[in-house]
């Protein structure tokens, strides 16, 4: 197998490219939602900003699936 395209992609500081909002960081907690977390980016190791990086991701490099 030939390769035609040799990509090189640093993806140290690809979680702070996303602007962040409440919905996405709310916590349900037994006191009930807390959804005031003020951040300006979507911080890295929460489960939406790994499914919200992944899902980017796919949808620039789809077409390069084999």
């Amino acid at each position: 197998m030939v390769f035609k395209i040799f990509l090189d992609i640093d993806m140290t500081n690809s979680f702070y490219q996303f602007a962040s909002s409440s919905q996405r960081l709310a916590i349900q907690s037994p006191w009930g939602l807390v959804d005031h977390i003020s951040t300006i980016f979507l911080p890295e190791g929460v489960s939406p900003a790994s499914r919200h990086l992944q899902w980017t991701m796919k949808q620039m490099f789809g077409d390069f699936d084999v």
